[in-house]
């Protein structure tokens, strides 16, 4: 009787050293994915939210944290593009086991309300107005123009200029892909800088696939004259490109007071 008391004990002692182990090892276990949670989640949202073409490219500004997710909502696409998208982001962002993503349809844009003059009765609804909005210089790798260029259809443009058609020549042996985004600029000679100008207030959600000795992708860019006045001098419209990594490449133009 004893006997098999001693063995009842053993085993006992032996069980529970085994669960105590093993609930140690679940506990390093939750708190290393938690630091690996912590850790993307922090690159993820930084890596979004410095970057404003990313940001329209995938409608998405920044990455929520759930208790064991890194949350990814595109912001109000198509439910046919979700794969899409969700496929892109892995390509061209980070691809990991711990991201999920959604599909967000309650957004809020970023719009200017401008009230009506007449006096509103109960029942009138506020009138939304989108504004053209000045979108910094992408930051990326620099194209070689050997791989692929982009050109403003004419070098020189009257003061008077409210379109500039561009054309996009790919010369590689390789696939590149962008949106419709793009940037905006002009040269400021008195402090040497390059400043932002207004663009499209939304671009029209369209991946473009430019392929090897096709002919060249153009797009019509317009200059929103109403909101900054044309200056005479240099003007430089930017996009970003898409292969193994962004790259960025930009049209150059001049603006002239005396040409008609």
């Amino acid at each position: 009787m004893k006997h098999l008391l001693l063995v009842s004990l053993t085993l006992l002692c032996s069980c529970y050293s085994g669960s105590s182990k093993k609930g140690q090892k679940d506990k390093r276990d939750s708190i290393c994915l938690q630091k690996e949670l912590y850790a993307l989640h922090k690159y993820v949202d930084s890596i979004i939210k410095i970057d404003t073409i990313l940001q329209q490219r995938f409608h998405c500004f920044g990455a929520g944290l759930t208790k064991d997710k890194i949350s990814i909502d595109f912001q109000d696409i198509p439910e046919d593009s979700f794969e899409f998208f969700k496929s892109a982001f892995k390509k061209e962002i980070v691809d990991s086991p711990l991201l999920e993503f959604n599909i967000m349809t309650d957004i809020t844009m970023d719009i200017e309300i401008i009230p009506t003059t007449e006096a509103k009765q109960p029942s009138q609804s506020t009138s939304f107005v989108l504004r053209p909005v000045s979108r910094n210089i992408p930051t990326g790798k620099n194209l070689n123009p050997d791989s692929l260029s982009m050109h403003a259809e004419y070098a020189r443009y009257p003061l008077s200029t409210t379109e500039v058609k561009i054309a996009v020549f790919n010369h590689s042996q390789q696939k590149y892909t962008c949106g419709n985004d793009y940037s905006l600029a002009f040269y400021n000679n008195s402090n040497q800088q390059w400043e932002a100008l207004p663009t499209s207030p939304a671009f029209e959600d369209i991946g473009w696939v430019l392929l090897p000795k096709y002919p060249p992708h153009q797009q019509t860019i317009k200059l929103y004259t109403s909101e900054v006045p044309n200056r005479p001098g240099k003007y430089r419209i930017y996009k970003t490109f898409y292969r193994d990594t962004k790259e960025v490449t930009y049209a150059e133009f001049e603006i002239f007071s005396n040409l008609k």
